[in-house]
């Protein structure tokens, strides 16, 4: 079992496949986060609060490391990643697209 454990991942980092499907890591990632939020909608019914008008959730969910992602926006025009080195910023027209593009087009 574990030897096919291993081939198996190994297999899919080598294609640049996840090992588990998105739809399972929703999965999991709701019956992780299911217990705190039914606390939470507890603690909100019982302030007199209606939970569906805050901005955000008042607590922190917590979850697996293998359930936590970061969106990674490329720049449209020069395809650079964007990050702390290379900022994304919106331009006057309304698209959004690296820093250093924008100002190159004059859009910034």
């Amino acid at each position: 079992a574990k030897a096919a454990e291993s081939v198996l991942a190994d297999g899919c980092r080598l294609r640049g496949l996840p090992r588990q499907s998105h739809l399972s890591s929703c999965w999991r990632a709701g019956v992780e986060a299911l217990p705190h939020l039914a606390k939470m909608a507890t603690v909100v019914r019982t302030s007199g609060q209606d939970w569906a008008s805050l901005s955000e959730l008042p607590v922190e969910i917590p979850l697996a490391r293998s359930l936590q992602f970061h969106s990674i926006f490329s720049c449209p025009v020069s395809r650079e990643q964007c990050g702390s080195l290379w900022p994304a910023c919106s331009a006057r027209v309304g698209t959004s697209g690296g820093r250093s593009a924008s100002m190159d087009l004059g859009l910034a």
